[in-house]
């Protein structure tokens, strides 16, 4: 249905248009070009997630065939503390939900969904290091540097230290 090399190259954001999405039109065409580096030197990547909701910035990496797993780690909450001062409200949120969405554009089959949230959660759940991982959860400073040190781990593991996968060294 889309030709991922074609919406990367162009930074083509209307890949975005079939799930409703709080992103930006700019957090569209940054998060593509991303992905258009990771995957230059990471052929069969895999893709993190943390706060996927309807999963609308999981839609370039699920029709991509050189992402070869996603990991959605949500914890699903109906409204979601936010320090920016506002609060947002996610009816209706569920696994379930992003992924019936999600396979009315594309097989679901590589996605791993983890409903939790980081400072709960092992890091052995996630099987395969991944290349790239995107914090979109919860929005307080107390979320978000648990989402990132778990990331970091992840990142680290098999890193020889150095904090990157060994394919994103080059960069």
């Amino acid at each position: 249905m889309f030709d991922v090399n074609e919406i990367l190259d162009s930074l083509n954001i209307s890949i975005f248009d079939a799930i409703p999405s709080q992103t930006t039109d700019d957090d569209k065409r940054s998060l593509l070009a991303i992905q258009s580096a990771v995957r230059e030197f990471c052929p069969h990547y895999v893709y993190l997630e943390i706060g996927s909701h309807l999963g609308g910035s999981i839609l370039p990496h699920l029709t991509d065939d050189l992402c070869s797993k996603i990991y959605s780690i949500d914890k699903r909450p109906l409204v979601q503390p936010d320090e920016r001062g506002v609060s947002y409200g996610y009816p209706e949120n569920s696994t379930q939900r992003m992924l019936s969405i999600l396979s009315q554009v594309s097989s679901t089959e590589k996605i791993i969904t983890i409903d939790g949230e980081t400072s709960s959660l092992d890091a052995s759940v996630v099987t395969e290091q991944p290349n790239l991982c995107f914090i979109d959860g919860e929005h307080t400073d107390v979320a978000t540097e648990q989402d990132f040190k778990f990331c970091l781990g992840l990142l680290s593991s098999g890193g020889g230290g150095d904090h990157l996968p060994r394919c994103l060294r080059h960069l």
